[in-house]
């Protein structure tokens, strides 16, 4: 089923879940419905908060919406032991390193968090999530990177 060796369940996001692999014959394989924030599926970091609110004088509110991957198995709810894995675990790790500074650095001018939040969780979220899915080709079931990858209907 599944040709990249050492695959493993996720320790962080199937330790309350079942875990079921992606097969062939789901019908949903590609299409996952959910809200953003409702998201229940593996591979969600649930530890960094999804959306968050700014009130800056002079300016209406805002929020900006984050699309956080679990740092362990970056969004597939597996874990595989293999060099390039390793190198995207490190990619997530920045990112949300990149993300948390961005907001307490520019939490107090919008256009530029705008513009920096969304470089990080609109294209480099779903692009590590695109790369994750090409080393494991058969995910969790209802992964949170197969769930990105169509909301922003990335092909892989």
């Amino acid at each position: 089923m599944i040709d990249v060796p050492d695959v493993k369940p996720c320790p962080i996001c199937m330790s309350n879940q079942r875990f079921e692999l992606e097969s062939e014959d789901d019908a949903d394989r590609h299409l996952i419905s959910s809200s953003d924030t409702a998201f229940l599926g593996p591979g969600k970091d649930r530890s960094v908060t999804d959306a968050y609110c700014f009130e800056v004088p002079g300016s209406p509110k805002f929020m900006v919406h984050v699309f956080p991957l679990c740092p362990s198995c970056c969004g597939t709810g597996v874990v595989i032991q293999d060099e390039d894995f390793a190198q995207i675990q490190a990619e997530v790790a920045m990112a949300t390193d990149n993300l948390e500074q961005v907001i307490k650095y520019y939490s107090a001018d919008p256009s530029t968090l705008r513009e920096h939040t969304d470089r990080l969780t609109r294209v480099m979220i779903p692009l590590i999530a695109r790369k994750a899915l090409h080393l494991v080709h058969t995910p969790a079931r209802g992964s949170y990177a197969r769930y990105l990858t169509n909301l922003f209907n990335i092909r892989l």
